[in-house]
């Protein structure tokens, strides 16, 4: 509830909602999970007691299964985007998109040990200048992904910045492929290694400036967990990323990026 002031008429006009229907069945040894979700986020542009903003339908197909020692799991989401009134006072929201974001990840296990790839597609509507957002739920490397707002000025998933990045929190506009794997030293030491490209899906017209944004990047990152006893456990980890970028088509610094953190977790 965004809309929270009592005082005013028709003060739950600026809140958000949210309304979905899903459906999880199996055929065979694959689960299909088709969802439809309608989200309407007045509280996006000038609070008036109205009900314009953002309104979104988003369907999706989620599936997953696997034989003997091979596994996979997929989503794929359509999204459409309608905005009415005013982001501020006197702007008008961007013009309405239709987005659209795949994923998937393969994998093998091994005994104890994981090998897997990953590859991320998420749209761009230039006119729009609004890409799929994958939300901030999308976490398969330590860095990148955790940094919308940061990345937009290197270019790579720009996240929304005609709408704030920090309201979305996640990436879009780019392509994804991680190679990864969980090593199962002994009993107590795992380690997960993995290598992340990232590429801006296209020339992405962020509004930035009125500039075409196209933008690379890289991540490696290792990160290891210590199983002290059963309850008690150690984790560390530390991600090195390295982005190239062009901006209205001139070169700007590589951008370097260095992560570590480490954290003690107990279970019971």
């Amino acid at each position: 509830e965004n809309g929270n002031d009592p005082t005013l008429d028709d003060w739950e006009e600026d809140d958000s909602d949210k309304y979905g229907i899903g459906l999880k069945t199996t055929l065979g040894s694959i689960n299909f999970m088709p969802q439809i979700v309608y989200a309407i986020d007045s509280n996006l542009g000038v609070w008036d007691q109205d009900n314009d903003g953002r309104k979104t339908t988003t369907f999706t197909i989620a599936a997953s299964g696997g034989k003997d020692n091979l596994g996979f799991e997929g989503e794929f989401s359509y999204r459409i985007s309608d905005y009415s009134g005013e982001m501020a006072v006197g702007v008008p929201f961007p013009d309405d998109a239709n987005t659209f974001g795949f994923y998937a990840n393969l994998f093998a296990n091994l005994d104890a040990n994981r090998i897997g790839l990953i590859f991320a597609y998420s749209s761009w509507d230039d006119e729009a200048g609004e890409g799929f957002d994958m939300g901030d739920d999308f976490d398969v490397t330590i860095l990148l992904d955790e940094a919308a707002p940061f990345l937009m000025n290197g270019g790579v998933g720009a996240g929304n910045p005609n709408l704030n990045p920090n309201f979305y929190g996640g990436l879009a506009g780019l392509t994804l492929a991680q190679v990864y794997a969980t090593v199962a030293i002994n009993n107590k030491i795992t380690v997960m290694p993995s290598l992340t490209y990232f590429a801006s899906s296209d020339d992405l017209n962020t509004g930035v400036g009125g500039l075409d944004v196209d933008a690379n990047a890289y991540e490696l990152n290792i990160a290891a967990d210590y199983k002290i006893t059963d309850m008690l456990t150690y984790s560390a980890a530390v991600a090195f990323a390295k982005i190239d970028a062009e901006v209205g088509g001139a070169d700007i610094d590589d951008i370097d990026a260095l992560r570590f953190l480490h954290k003690l977790s107990l279970d019971f």
